[in-house]
């Protein structure tokens, strides 16, 4: 496979889900394609809506002492919390960030889903993920963290890319 990166997802961080998500949808004419359940582990509650196939992911902390909430408190709720690309190899891009004094916050692996996220602080503002679906050499194929149909939920008629 030849080395590829393409963003895939932007994520904001916001105190509560609604009325961000609504507002939205509103504002946009954009559906919420799905709510991942695994951020739970986080303290966080998410919503992703599909902007062609560009996902623009919203997180809530809905506990205190969370990345998000400290995030949120840094910059008054303003601003990206992640920039999210897939990749040929994530793990290559975070040894080739390692190298540069960037350290990896987290590295997820729900397969077919391998995600490598890059310490926020060393990114100089938000996080920073390379991950790789099995697949998703096909920007329309599957993509986990979005729920497994959400392609049905692009909006051709109101976004482009």
């Amino acid at each position: 496979m030849a080395p590829y990166v393409r963003l895939r997802q932007i994520c904001l961080v916001a105190p509560q889900l609604e009325p961000v998500i609504t507002d939205i949808g509103r504002i946009m004419g954009l559906a919420v394609c799905y709510r991942d359940g695994n951020v739970a582990k986080y303290g966080l509650e998410n919503a992703l809506l599909p902007v062609d196939t560009i996902l623009l992911e919203v997180v809530a902390p809905f506990k205190e002492g969370t990345t998000a909430g400290r995030f949120i408190e840094k910059t008054g709720g303003r601003g990206g919390y992640m920039a999210i690309f897939c990749c040929n190899d994530p793990d290559e891009r975070g040894r080739n960030a390692n190298a540069l004094g960037v350290r990896t916050a987290n590295v997820i692996d729900h397969a077919p889903y391998h995600g490598v996220q890059l310490h926020p602080r060393d990114c100089r503002a938000a996080f920073i993920e390379f991950n790789h679906t099995e697949g998703s050499d096909d920007i329309l194929g599957a993509y986990p963290p979005a729920g497994p149909d959400w392609q049905k939920f692009i909006r051709k008629d109101v976004s482009r890319r």
